[in-house]
């Protein structure tokens, strides 16, 4: 028994001084709530656009932020996937509305978003624009609620936990990560807590390919801003993410909106 503590032990002390398996961009429980690591400076692959664009990030673990702007809260569409951080909707809304914040992280639902409204609060915004559709609309195997809390996991479970995952067959994804329901609630639950806080809130209906009907009533329902782009203003391959040419068509119909 001692023999094979001391052994896993020291895997686990090897696998986290060389920092594997890789988190890549991301910090925090990728199964459950993450954030993008602080004081990044990476070159991240677009294979489907046969593309790279740069990621950094500053102190606070966005793609920038800035106290008393208008801060953008979304998944990988408002973090501009895909695109460098000049070439969003968030840093063209700047030329129209002032400083902006670009608080996206790719991935986010709803669920994250108010998992960490700490972190957001903590730019000191002064209105916010909330951005979430696409991810909570995503299909998955199970909602994100019912994901088990963030808990710190040994690397070597991780790295176990992934070779598993490489060679299984994935269940059919039946379910959105948020139900149209719950969407709702999630939203009127961030909506309620920026404005205890004194920060202004307007909801945005991102654009989509593929529209989710039942996620965008509960948007239309509370006022939110639409968008309309047609479809090459998407990417070809990855037609959830905006070109940069979306990315400032959109920004324009935001501040029309505005």
């Amino acid at each position: 028994m001692l023999t094979a503590g001391l052994l896993l032990g020291g895997a686990e002390l090897t696998l986290r001084l060389l920092d594997w398996p890789d988190t890549g961009l991301y910090a925090g429980d990728i199964a459950s709530v993450w954030w993008l690591k602080a004081n990044l400076d990476e070159t991240v692959p677009f294979p489907e656009e046969s593309r790279s664009f740069h990621v950094t990030t500053d102190a606070l673990g966005f793609r920038d932020s800035h106290p008393d702007a208008v801060a953008c809260l979304g998944d990988s569409t408002t973090f501009g996937w895909g695109v460098d951080a000049e070439q969003t909707w968030c840093r063209y809304l700047a030329g129209h509305l002032g400083s902006t914040s670009n608080l996206g992280v790719p991935g986010y639902s709803t669920h994250q978003a108010l998992a960490t409204v700490g972190r957001t609060l903590a730019t000191r915004p002064r209105a916010v624009i909330l951005a979430f559709v696409v991810r909570d609309a995503q299909l998955s195997h199970a909602p994100d609620h019912l994901a088990p809390p963030p808990r710190p996991r040994p690397r070597l479970m991780d790295a176990l936990g992934g070779l598993v995952r490489r060679n299984a067959t994935p269940p059919p994804a039946t379910l959105p990560r948020v139900d149209a329901e719950r969407f709702g609630e999630n939203l009127d639950a961030l909506i309620q807590t920026f404005t205890d806080a004194g920060v202004e809130v307007r909801l945005l209906s991102f654009p989509m390919v593929e529209p989710a009907l039942e996620h965008q009533a509960e948007l239309r329902e509370r006022g939110a801003i639409s968008v309309s782009l047609p479809r090459d203003q998407f990417f070809e391959h990855d037609p959830i993410h905006l070109t940069p040419e979306g990315h400032q068509a959109m920004a324009q119909q935001v501040a029309e909106a505005w």
